[in-house]
């Protein structure tokens, strides 16, 4: 309740630009509900129940709640939430029970692709995951293409500022695979010609890629 309420003040703060932002957790020092060792089990029970309930109460549905880990008689959301018919969720997932809440509950999904994957595993990884998340979608009688693709560039990972064609060649190929949003961190200082290469030279460019459907 406490992070619906927190998400419906920062809407009315914004102005309505407000973005949720879900998961599970992948990393040992990321804690759920202020415990970080956790069953992966547990995880995604708590993230499937967690988005159920935020999801209600950002569209006013302050109606009882009794849940596994959540329990409430009373709520109170008010004055509500300036985006309608709430803010705009996305969730991170990679395993199939975190991307069958991402079915039902994102505006957008996001996925970082796994553990040292050679670029060329990371994409085919990525893709079969999207594809499963066409499929759950469709289970549940919805139409894949309302979940926005989002892809985290981890620098552990994939090196985006490796040189000046990197970024501009991975967006596209995501691009091609129904991928709209590209969240990448910050360069290190010697990288930051190539970084200023790609916001200055290559992003212009990239905003006119024709749409693309989902992989």
């Amino acid at each position: 309740m406490l992070v619906a309420r927190a998400a419906a003040a920062i809407d009315q703060i914004s102005g309505g630009r407000f973005e949720l932002g879900l998961g599970a957790g992948a990393f040992a020092d990321q804690a759920m509900g202020g415990v970080l060792e956790m069953p992966p089990g547990e995880r995604v029970a708590r993230l499937a129940e967690g988005a159920a309930v935020i999801d209600r109460l950002l569209r006013g549905d302050i109606t009882p709640f009794a849940g596994r880990f959540t329990r409430y008689e009373a709520a109170s959301m008010a004055p509500g939430c300036v985006q309608a018919p709430r803010p705009p969720i996305t969730i991170a997932a990679n395993g199939d029970a975190a991307l069958r809440v991402a079915a039902r509950y994102a505006d957008a999904w996001n996925t970082w692709g796994g553990f040292e994957l050679p670029i060329e595993e990371f994409f085919e990884a990525t893709v079969k995951r999207s594809r499963r998340l066409d499929q759950y979608c469709a289970d549940i009688g919805r139409d894949p293409s309302a979940v926005r693709r989002s892809l985290a560039v981890y620098p552990r990972f994939v090196d985006a500022w490796a040189d000046e064609g990197a970024a501009k060649g991975l967006v596209e190929r995501f691009h091609e695979v129904g991928f709209s949003e590209f969240v990448f961190w910050w360069p290190s200082e010697h990288q930051m010609p190539v970084f200023e290469h790609f916001v200055e030279d290559a992003i212009p460019r990239l905003r006119n890629l024709p749409d693309s459907p989902p992989a």
